[in-house]
């Protein structure tokens, strides 16, 4: 590497796309935490996690947006297959194969349909969180799915912002210049 591009900031590398999202992802998680801590959120990593996993998808508003319904939705329905688990209380071998029977239908979905991998994803996690502390299903259920809904509404935020901001720059564009194609 030459002398001059040695010092270079890390942005003059990365295209605008990709500018973007670390715009977004930067925005989304500093608000994540500027929200959560003040609330008293006790996995306040969980509304991180949703932030970061639903801004991270690209830098097109509608396909991210789709993206966070699909989170949402998913974790929710999936916070739910984890209550009816720890309803069963799997232990031993039925535990080992009831986590790899998740896991691998995660595999098998997770590149087709986030959204529905989500739904296996999430009692995956929580099944393994849960081992530690089963007594305490009923909390995670609750904690996981308003801490989902806020990391979805937080990353919400940041996009509509972003859409808000693409439209006044718009505006102040001369008449004269072709239009920005279209990221929505």
């Amino acid at each position: 590497m030459d002398a001059a591009r040695q010092g270079a900031p890390i942005a003059r590398g990365l295209d605008a796309a990709a500018r973007t999202i670390l715009l977004r992802l930067a925005i989304g998680v500093v608000l994540a935490c500027a929200i959560a801590a003040p609330l008293g959120v006790h996995r306040s990593y969980w509304v991180i996690v949703a932030v970061v996993a639903i801004l991270q998808n690209g830098h097109r508003i509608r396909l991210t947006a789709l993206r966070g319904v699909h989170r949402v939705l998913g974790t929710i329905v999936g916070v739910g297959v984890f209550a009816v688990l720890m309803l069963a209380n799997p232990t031993g071998v039925l535990l080992g194969l009831v986590l790899a029977g998740l896991q691998f239908v995660v595999e098998l979905l997770v590149i087709r349909n986030y959204g529905l991998a989500l739904v296996f994803i999430t009692p995956l996690a929580l099944t393994m969180a849960a081992q530690g502390h089963p007594e305490n299903v009923a909390v995670d259920v609750t904690e996981r799915v308003l801490d989902t809904l806020l990391g979805g509404a937080i990353a919400l935020v940041v996009l509509l912002g972003s859409l808000v901001v693409r439209r006044l720059r718009r505006e102040r564009q001369p008449p004269d210049l072709a239009p920005a194609p279209n990221e929505e």
